[in-house]
């Protein structure tokens, strides 16, 4: 069984001096993985259900520090060697898939080939996800989404050259 700590970017975890010696230890205790969420702003008062949570809201305070889950795991891979990073989630529709992929394969190359990229394709009112895994570099045990276009472009992207000039994202 492995055993992952999630989310490694908001609260206690947006502190430096916290952070790394939490995750060194993690790592020498035998952890496989930290994860990350993305939220760029949290509204004080929303009426989409947040799925994983009995209340129907998200698990923190709307005013908590979070940082960019790509900065987070960029930081927190400088420190350690053997633990596997990955997003819990980017929201496509709020990146450029062209820069999404660009961050994530410069992440994945950085870490030797420890980081996974999952990516939301929608953003519905209930919050449900279209799970769409772009393939790291390295990692072939990934999924490829086939149902959206900003993932379709960033699929195009990571896994052959391809021109998306005048479709858009």
């Amino acid at each position: 069984m492995k055993f992952g700590i999630v989310p490694i970017n908001l609260r206690e975890f947006t502190n430096p001096e916290f952070v790394i010696p939490f995750v060194q230890r993690a790592e020498a205790l035998g952890y496989e993985s930290v994860w990350t969420a993305e939220h760029v702003i949290i509204p004080k008062s929303y009426t989409s259900v947040y799925p994983y949570n009995p209340s129907g809201k998200v698990p923190f305070a709307v005013d908590a520090d979070i940082i960019d889950p790509l900065v987070a795991l960029t930081f927190i891979a400088s420190a350690t060697t053997r633990l596997r990073l990955g997003t819990g989630v980017n929201i496509l529709p709020q990146t450029n898939p062209l820069y999404l992929a660009k961050w994530a394969s410069s992440l994945d190359h950085l870490s030797r080939g420890r980081f996974s990229v999952s990516v939301l394709a929608g953003c519905a009112k209930n919050l449900k996800r279209l799970a769409c895994l772009l393939p790291s570099v390295g990692n072939e045990r990934m999924n490829i989404c086939k149902r959206s276009k900003p993932c379709g472009v960033g699929r195009r992207l990571i896994t052959k050259a391809s021109s998306c000039a005048g479709r858009g994202f």
